[in-house]
Order: C-alpha cells, then structure tokens, then sequence
C-alpha cells in the first residue's frame, strides 16, 4: 500500500469510527430534523421544526415569484422526506428518486449540512478551541490511526511519493479523512499546517456527492471555507447546501469529478473498500466504461462487507471482480471485519502493496 497507485474507498462505515452517523442513523436525524408543525396563527400555516433549516428556506423563498408559495412547497417537501425516507437505504437514493423536485432536492441538501456539520462537532475528531491540538488518543483503535502507522513509517521526505500515489473515493459528505489527514501530518512530522495541507493535497480526494465545504487550510479559491464542525447561519447554510450533489449531477461529466473517479478505479493496482455499502447506485457511479481497457493486469480488493449475509458478500466479491477486469483479480471481503480490523488483519500484506 502506497508504493503503487492505491485506492480508498470510504463509506459510512468509515466515518463512524469517528462517531459519525452510519446511512441508517442519518436518515433518522434527517426524519426528526424536517419535522414539521402547526404555527399557531390565523393563516395555519406550517414550518419545519428546526430554527436554522427554516431560517435557510426563508432565504430560499425570498428569490421565488411568490415566497408564501414557495415556503409551502418546501415545508410540503420536508414533511414528505420526514416521512417516507425509512423506506429506502439512504438519503442518496432518496434525492436520487426525487430528482424531479427543487424542492425536495434543497430541503434534503439543507437536511444533509445541517446534520453532517451537527455530527463533525460531536465526532472523535473535533476540538472546540481551533488552537488545541486533535487528541489522538482517541482515535486509538481505528482504521484512522492504523492506515497512519503504514504511511508513516518513512521520512518526511519520502512521504510525498506515498501520498501522490494514493486516491481516495469518499462517498460521504463529512470531512473527516481530509480533517484527520491534515492533523496527523502536521502533528507527525512537526511541520506548520500550510505545509500540511500542501502535502494533503497530493492525494487525490474526490467527493461523489460533495461535501459541506472546504476545510479552510486546505481551499483552494474555495467559494464556501466551511471549518470541521463549524456553526452557520441559515444563509451560510442555504450557500453550502450548494457543495452537495445528487447522483445525476456526480455523475453528470460537465460538473462532476466522474472521469477522473472512473479513471482511478480503472488505473489502481490495490483498493481498499471502508464501510462501503456496495450499492447499485454507487456501484454505478464507480464502474468504468465497459469498453475500457484496465491499465494494470492485476489488482487486489480489501473490503469490509460488515451487516450483509454471507450470500450477499459473496455477489458483492462478484461484483467487485467485475468492476473493472484484469487479468488477475484477488479480494479479500470480509463481513465480520470493521475497518480497523481490516488494517489489524492485512496490515503485512497492505504494506507491501
């Protein structure tokens, strides 16, 4: 791992090492956050319970011909996805099923900010004084602190061939491998954290369905600097909502990263799945072009596959075979093994990749 073109690709399950919400649990917070209830004036209207997504969809409403409409359509449009968003795997798929209503669309992008911002203070990895250092001792345990150990074990001038190696596929809106990576960098090697940040950015870090917002050390020409677990405005709020896509737009090539994620799935000789759920959406998204040719004859899958059956981890090492052919493909899936024990269990072999 690292010496050759290396892929990471994180789902939920990665980032809930870091005590942030699985699929399941942030279609829950989404359903109690766009609750919506009876104002009690004459007009009985209805607005969403929560302060800061209602303040944001004022400020949506005041570009609209008639803002007393537009209001009701999104607080229509959050009583909607308060209700129904049980009935499928993740938010994702629920915008995805939608994609026929703005409304829908930016209510359920204002729901993922709002939550995912929520859910990076309350995480391993955030401190409330930007001047104290990430503890982490607390991340003891976690895939976090174990990829470290192997791209680590080098000198500083080494690193930047480990890290321009290296890809990462986040399927998540937080930001906690780019937060994590700049920390431990600089903490590691002692280096002020602009020179950390330039080394972050060496890896190649695409965000499928966007995120919300740049870190600020790590923006470049960023419209929307957004700190890891920062309070906002319902303005600043409705301006992120904008960093998050649905799948037509990831994978729409005019304003997406999509190429560029194909082209890493193709060209890289490891890849390591993280709490990846294996959907067929993100499977699709992933999948290169079935006329292109893979530029490496071998690759080797390790991929936690913790919550499915033991028949369906068996079609998803099918599936992972057929993603991208080569002349020879091993995987290593694994559905009793967390992310960290992925490291613990590979760790020989991943540091030789």
């Amino acid at each position: 791992m690292f010496t050759q073109k290396t892929l990471m690709i994180l789902g939920a399950g990665a980032s809930k090492e870091a005590h942030l919400p699985t699929g399941d649990e942030l279609k829950t917070r989404i359903s109690n956050v766009l609750r919506v209830q009876d104002n009690k004036d004459f007009y009985r209207t209805k607005s969403v319970s929560n302060d800061l997504i209602m303040e944001a969809l004022r400020h949506a409403s005041q570009t609209a011909t008639d803002s007393k409409v537009a209001m009701k359509l999104y607080t229509d449009a959050a009583a909607h996805i308060s209700r129904a968003i049980p009935l499928i795997r993740s938010i994702d798929e629920f915008l995805n099923s939608h994609n026929e209503s703005k409304e829908t669309e930016l209510v359920g992008k204002l729901a993922i900010v709002h939550q995912i911002l929520d859910a990076e203070r309350r995480s391993l990895m955030f401190e409330k004084h930007p001047t104290v250092q990430l503890d982490f001792n607390k991340l003891t345990g976690t895939w976090y602190n174990r990829m470290a150990a192997l791209l680590f074990n080098c000198s500083l001038t080494e690193l930047p061939t480990k890290l321009e190696a290296l890809t990462a596929i986040v399927f998540n809106y937080d930001r906690c491998f780019e937060h994590f990576m700049l920390n431990a960098i600089k903490e590691f090697y002692r280096i002020p954290e602009g020179e950390a940040a330039k080394l972050v950015r060496l890896i190649k870090i695409y965000h499928p369905y966007g995120t919300v917002g740049s870190l600020p050390s790590m923006g470049v020409n960023s419209a929307n600097p957004s700190p890891f677990g920062g309070d906002v405005t319902g303005g600043q709020l409705l301006e992120l909502s904008k960093g998050i896509k649905t799948f037509t737009e990831g994978v729409d090539p005019d304003s997406s990263e999509i190429k560029a994620i194909r082209e890493a799935v193709k060209s890289a000789t490891t890849i390591v799945c993280l709490g990846f759920g294996f959907i067929p959406l993100n499977m699709d998204l992933l999948r290169p072009n079935m006329f292109a040719l893979p530029t490496t004859a071998k690759k080797t899958y390790y991929a936690t596959a913790v919550g499915l059956s033991d028949p369906d981890t068996n079609l998803i090492r099918a599936d992972l075979i057929d993603l991208c052919p080569a002349s020879e493909v091993e995987t290593y899936l694994d559905n009793k093994l967390y992310c960290a024990d992925l490291f613990r269990e590979y760790a020989r072999s991943l540091s030789l990749g």
